[in-house]
Order: C-alpha cells, then sequence, then structure tokens
C-alpha cells in the first residue's frame, strides 16, 4: 500500500507550459521534446492537460510496458479514440481478449510460407512502377513509395488491382493521419454536434473507405473463392469456437492493414532513399552488393539471404529515422514503474525515436552506420532499444512481411536507377501518426546501363 508521500513523488521533468502542461511543447516539437526528455533520466514525469504522462526511456522499462507488464498497460484512449472513428474495432484499436481473438485469426494470414508467395507480387509492382521513371527527371519519390506500396497491399491482401484509386486512397489516408494528431494534441475541443469542415472531411475519407474496401469483401464472400491472399485467409479464419469475422470485422482489418501495410513501408523506403543519397559510400557497397546477388534478372525470395547488406541499410534506416516514432501506453489500474507509483489512467510515452539515438546504445547516435546490424553488433543492443515494429505481444503482425518488401523493393529500385537528392531541396520530418517527410523527397533519377 502506498503513503501519501509515495502517491505525491514523481520523476524529474522538464518544466510545464503556462496551459496545457506539456502539448504545447509537443506541438511545437515533438521530435524535439521527446529528445529533451531523455535527459531527466530513465523515466521523467509529463503532463498533459491535466493528466499525468511518464516518458520511459530505458529498455528495461519499456519491457515492463509492452511486455512484462502488457495486461496492464493498454492501448492509450486517445489515440485509439480518434483512430476508431477510421478503423473501426481492427487490430490496432482493441484490447484484451477481442485483441487476442483477433490477433489469432489474423496470424496465419503472415506465416512465412504464406507470405513468400508475395515476393514476385512486390517485384512485379515494383518494376511497373520503375517503367514510368524517367532518365534525369526529377520525381518525389516519397509519393511514387506511397503508391507502390499501396498497390502491392492491394494485390497481396485484396487480390485487386488500386492503381486507380491509389492517388485517392493516400490523400484519404493522410489526411487521416494530420487529423488524428491534431485532434489528440488539442487544448480545446469543440462539441461534436457542431459542424466543421474537418469533420466533413473526416466523413468522406470513412465513405471513401468503405467504398473502395466492401464490395471487395462482400463479392469474395459470395463467392468463396480462396484467390491465395490475405483476405482469403481471413475469410477462412475461424476461432475456436468456429465463429469467423463478419464483414464489418473484416472491413476494419482490412483497412487497419492498408494503412499499416503501406504507411510505415513506403516511409522507410523514402527515408533509406534519402540516406543513403546523403552517404555515397554506404550507397556504392550497397550497389555492389545488388549487382553481385542479381545481376540483371529480377529479384526473388531465394534472394533474400545474399541481400544481407541491404537489410542492415533498412534496418539502420528505420533507425536513424523510424516510421513510427513514438507509441503510448495506458495504465489501467494502478501500477509501479520504475520505482514510481503510476495511477490508474496515466499514459506511459515510448519514445521510439529517443530510444533510437540514445548514445548509450547508439555510439554516434545520429550517424548513418549499416554495420551496427551486423549479427555479431546486433546481440550488443538491448533488444527494446530498437523498436521500429513495437515489442512485446502486441508487436506489428506484419513485420516480416514489410521487411521482406522494403528489401526487394529496395533492391529492384537500385538494380535499375540512381537517385540523388535535388540541390536545396529542404528535408524535414514531420511526426504525424507515422513519420513523413514534411515537402515530400524530390531526387533526381538517372537510369543505369
Amino acid at each position: 500500500m502506498t503513503t501519501p508521500e509515495q502517491e505525491l513523488s514523481y520523476p524529474d521533468g522538464p518544466p510545464t507550459d503556462i496551459i496545457g502542461g506539456h502539448l504545447i511543447s509537443l506541438r511545437r516539437d515533438s521530435l524535439g521534446f521527446l529528445t529533451e526528455n531523455m535527459q531527466y533520466g530513465d523515466i521523467t514525469h509529463i503532463k498533459f492537460l491535466k493528466y499525468d504522462g511518464y516518458q520511459v526511456n530505458h529498455p528495461d522499462l519499456i519491457r515492463q510496458v509492452m511486455t512484462t507488464d502488457n495486461a496492464i498497460w493498454h492501448k492509450s484512449i486517445i489515440y485509439k479514440r480518434q483512430l476508431k472513428d477510421y478503423l473501426g474495432d481492427g487490430i490496432l484499436t482493441v484490447d484484451g481478449d477481442f485483441w487476442r481473438n483477433q490477433r489469432k485469426l489474423m496470424q496465419p494470414a503472415f506465416h512465412v510460407k504464406r507470405i513468400s508467395a508475395y515476393a514476385d507480387t512486390m517485384v512485379d509492382y515494383a518494376l511497373h512502377m520503375l517503367e514510368d521513371w524517367r532518365d534525369g527527371e526529377v520525381r518525389d519519390v516519397a509519393d511514387d513509395m506511397m503508391a507502390v506500396t499501396l498497390n502491392i497491399v492491394g494485390k497481396t491482401l485484396f487480390d485487386a488491382d488500386f492503381r486507380k484509386e491509389s492517388d485517392q486512397v493516400s490523400e484519404a489516408l493522410g489526411f487521416m493521419l494530420e487529423e488524428i494528431v491534431h485532434a489528440s494534441q488539442q487544448i480545446f475541443h469543440l462539441p461534436e454536434w457542431i459542424p466543421t469542415p474537418t469533420k466533413y472531411r473526416k466523413q468522406r475519407t470513412i465513405d471513401m473507405l468503405d467504398d473502395v474496401v466492401m464490395p471487395i469483401i462482400q463479392a469474395r464472400r459470395a463467392s468463396g473463392e480462396d484467390t491465395g491472399d490475405l483476405l482469403s485467409m481471413l475469410l477462412m479464419a475461424e476461432d475456436e469456437d468456429g465463429n469467423s469475422m463478419s464483414d464489418q470485422q473484416l472491413r476494419d482489418e482490412a483497412v487497419t492493414l492498408v494503412l499499416a501495410g503501406h504507411e510505415t513501408t513506403a516511409n522507410a523506403l523514402t527515408w533509406t532513399l534519402y540516406l543513403l543519397s546523403q552517404n555515397p559510400e554506404i550507397y556504392e557497397k550497397l550497389q555492389a552488393e545488388i549487382d553481385a546477388v542479381l545481376g540483371s534478372r529480377p529479384a526473388t525470395m531465394e534472394d533474400l539471404r545474399q541481400l544481407s547488406y541491404t537489410e542492415q541499410v533498412i534496418k539502420e534506416s528505420m533507425r536513424v529515422l523510424p516510421p513510427v516514432w513514438s507509441v503510448a501506453r495506458q495504465a489501467r489500474e494502478t501500477t509501479e514503474l520504475g520505482g514510481y507509483p503510476i495511477r490508474k489512467y496515466a499514459t506511459a510515452v515510448i519514445p521510439i525515436w529517443g530510444v533510437h539515438h540514445d548514445e548509450r546504445w547508439y555510439p554516434d547516435p545520429y550517424q548513418f552506420k549499416p554495420e551496427r546490424w551486423t549479427e555479431e553488433n546486433e546481440a550488443q543492443i538491448p533488444r527494446y532499444a530498437y523498436l521500429p515494429f513495437g515489442a512485446g505481444p502486441r508487436v506489428c503482425v506484419g513485420n516480416s512481411f514489410a521487411m521482406m518488401e522494403a528489401v526487394l523493393v529496395l533492391a529492384t529500385i537500385l538494380q535499375k536507377v540512381h537517385v540523388s537528392l535535388v540541390e536545396g531541396h529542404k528535408v524535414e520530418p514531420e511526426p504525424l501518426l507515422t513519420l513523413r517527410p514534411k515537402h515530400g523527397m524530390k531526387m533526381i533519377v538517372t537510369r543505369r546501363n
């Protein structure tokens, strides 16, 4: 039982703003805020309006939140409430027994034997994208990566061609990411019944996602056909009682996978191309591996083991510029963390960006060094100091799919073209729900012979 003194004890933390606790500082410079808070210790005290928050900066404490005590720490209700409007009861927005059941139903769809069949699709779509790239032209590769990963998700998830809808879906998902972060960081909120242009666009976005996904689900259920895609697996999945997913459940999981399955991978590929353009020696070494392994033929699933340096480059890219830059959990009961009593409903912020740049685990943390991820060096890094896909029971269900896609698409691109950043183009990470390049990524394409 805690004493009154213990109830009032908090770890150190940054000075609060005049209003809103630390919300204004977080909105002004989210990445800087997380990084500066690291100096106050392995666990720091922060405030969101009148509510307590804790930034968890040490791998051991992150393990406690995400794994050891994961039954206590659920997804943050702030983000869940915002995401739920778009994603419904998808795997990102639910907790407890319902989440465990959904996870169990979805897991077989991401078995390595199942996803290995998608390797050729990933390479084919990357090659199709490159057909439109002209020698010497300037392209926004951020847009290109969003389009190609969305098309890959459409084909592998639905056996559908999303190329006609890709711009529309990408725009809708972009609005969703901006709106969720903006709404979650507001100090004052208008009543729900007051109409605004944002609310109108929000409903249009939800309707558009339904219009794309639901007809495919309904047609597939009616046909009963197994086309070898993830939707077929989800339609056939049954829980222990023999229950399968309803159309609404399938819609919620499908939209969740469309978002998670293309947004983060697209950002990872974009940031990787940027980092390579700034590190010519690494670029040259990577190019040599791709040429040696692939020559002039298309990449295949069997090439993944030989593309070991390509994988190291992507891992390091996701450390330096992590597509998911923070996650939050909320205590469902009173607990303890780092020697401090934690009240029910307090929020734990896991600053993936800050932990990935902690010099205790990564000497020269802002330097791009793929050799950190050789088998020998990776063994020296604490497990919970690297979190591109989260950790614990809620680790990303599609992490193997995403890594395979990133390696194959990157190798295919660099096999065919050389890319360089347009001189003077401003590169600025924008921390929305994911870490996007705020001004896109303008690069010059040079065809390779």
